[in-house]
């Protein structure tokens, strides 16, 4: 038997209609797992700390395997929102990079932070840091971005932020004579 037009033109709009559910159904055309926004947390609050430390909250974090001489740029990133404030007072909020080497636990090169303060509730702010340093040992090379409120302890800020790891010197950085 032969089919007519119609019933072709029916046909298939019935088998893409069931391939959709089951593509629905399967999860195809979903969001990654990881493309969800991130979470806000509430900062850690350290009265007079001045930079970041073991309690500050960390919002994300990275490590990177280094060769001897390679140069690794650390690029940082943190959104912070006042959501509740005493009043009449603003909140002070500390960022910054804490990094750290498997093979030698002192090894340091300071910690580069930020300062910003929050004026009113609901106020939002950004922090950038870029770091760089050239590995004295291949080793394992930690990396965190942190934050944590300076004052007042009563504040309630929350966060959410990033690093990542960038093997080589910035762009339009001058090459080191060796």
């Amino acid at each position: 038997m032969i089919r007519n037009g119609k019933s072709r033109a029916i046909s298939l709009l019935l088998v893409l209609g069931i391939a959709a559910l089951g593509a629905q159904v399967a999860g195809v055309g979903a969001s990654r797992p990881g493309s969800r926004p991130p979470v806000p947390k509430r900062l850690a609050s350290l009265p007079g700390a001045s930079i970041p430390d073991v309690g500050s909250t960390t919002l994300g974090s990275t490590l990177i395997q280094a060769a001897e001489g390679e140069t690794i740029q650390l690029k940082a990133k943190a959104m912070v929102a006042a959501a509740t404030l005493p009043r009449a007072a603003g909140a002070a909020v500390v960022c910054g990079i804490r990094y750290s080497r498997a093979g030698d636990a002192s090894w340091t090169l300071g910690t580069p932070y930020e300062n910003v303060v929050l004026a009113k509730r609901g106020a939002r702010d950004t922090v950038s840091i870029d770091r760089s340093f050239t590995a004295p040992a291949k080793d394992t090379y930690r990396a965190s971005m942190a934050c944590h409120v300076s004052s007042p302890a009563s504040a309630k800020v929350t966060a959410t932020g990033s690093i990542t790891t960038v093997r080589g010197l910035p762009a339009g950085a001058a090459t080191p004579i060796t």
